[in-house]
């Protein structure tokens, strides 16, 4: 029986018009639409979902054999949903006889259900902290669940629910002058681990068998070498205790969560960069204005000082026209320094995480 894609539910289309074109197959692109679309969905990431891309090259290795036989003119590569499954279908629009088929993901409409039901553990390492504070409730708003505080957090989870753990991160600099995640919350990987394995309470002890996502949601918990990567360590921590499924991911650098509950992150060299391109916005602006000023010190000197007229000053339509001069600096300040933020690569980037452990999907 001849397999048909849902309408609206393709994930991944590659149009091959021409026997060359099938070399644009990528299966690391494949497989990246799948996770891109469930996170699209649930808005949270997932974690450990099989995903059949060695199939789904086997069928392509097949159509490329198929071309050179001539056996198939104008393969058509998509994913997309038939029935309950997310499958791999290879037709040619050129003959609606052939099909080669495999199902990347069983089941992937239960596994959607099964995600909106999910809903995160956020938990506030710094309560009482206003910038926290806030970052909690918003990110636990995006998770659909209430914020907790490590007094009260209960990491008794299993599956592939995500664990939110916010505070501030301090950084510090090696011998190199490299800025690394020195702290997280005030405390160091092992009292994470601690946290998060050591309750008294054994129903609140995070699972062996837990593989989801530990998000370490402060600045520059992921920025560092190896050794002194504040992330690397918790989850080097987690595989010596037995959590070989989970894994665990950090900010790449200074972070300021949104009300949607995303992290908008700076690197260091970012910051750097843009604190540079500020103050030469600033000194243009300083330099620019004191010749705007010095015409209306003149202006005030000339014609309203002696009798010390404001009202005059304000009304006079020279003042206008130098107030509409400084606001026109502004604005094209303002838009200098956009255009110029952009060229600064790591400035302000959505949710920019260094990750240890398994990959979004396997």
């Amino acid at each position: 029986m001849a397999k048909a894609i849902t309408n609206g539910t393709v994930v991944y289309e590659l149009k091959v018009a021409n026997p060359n074109q099938i070399a644009n197959f990528d299966v690391g692109k494949l497989t990246k639409s799948v996770g891109d679309d469930l996170t699209r969905f649930n808005n949270k990431g997932v974690q450990g979902v099989v995903v059949k891309g060695t199939d789904a090259a086997k069928i392509v290795k097949d159509v490329i054999a198929d071309l050179g036989a001539k056996k198939v003119k104008a393969p058509h590569l998509r994913a997309g949903v038939c029935g309950k499954d997310l499958i791999f279908l290879v037709t040619d629009t050129a003959s609606p006889s052939y099909e080669k088929s495999c199902v990347l993901v069983a089941d992937y409409v239960g596994l959607k259900d099964r995600l909106a039901k999910e809903k995160g553990a956020v938990v506030n390492l710094d309560p009482g902290d206003k910038v926290i504070d806030r970052a909690a409730k918003d990110m636990a708003k995006k998770f659909g669940a209430k914020p907790t505080t490590a007094a009260t957090a209960n990491f008794g989870i299993t599956g592939t629910t995500a664990i939110v753990l916010l505070a501030h991160g301090d950084e510090d600099k090696n011998s190199s002058g490299q800025i690394y995640g020195k702290d997280f919350a005030g405390k160091t990987p092992a009292e994470i681990v601690k946290l998060l394995l050591d309750n008294p309470d054994a129903k609140k002890r995070l699972s062996p068998e837990y593989a989801g996502t530990i998000y370490l949601d402060g600045c520059f918990t992921a920025q560092g070498s190896a050794m002194q990567n504040y992330t690397k360590q918790v989850w080097d921590l987690l595989k010596g205790r037995g959590l070989t499924k989970a894994s665990v991911k950090g900010n790449l650098g200074l972070a300021a969560t949104t009300k949607k509950g995303d992290e908008i992150i700076t690197t260091t060299e970012a910051d750097e960069r843009d604190t540079k391109l500020r103050k030469q916005i600033d000194d243009e602006r300083k330099l620019k204005l004191a010749a705007i000023n010095k015409k209306y010190d003149a202006l005030w000197a000339a014609k309203y000082k002696a009798k010390n007229d404001q009202v005059g000053l304000k009304n006079d339509p020279e003042t206008k026209k130098l107030q509409a001069e400084a606001d026109a600096l502004e604005g094209a300040l303002g838009k200098k320094y956009q255009a110029e933020a952009k060229k600064i690569p790591g400035l302000n980037v959505k949710n920019f995480v260094g990750q240890f452990g398994l990959s979004v999907l396997n």
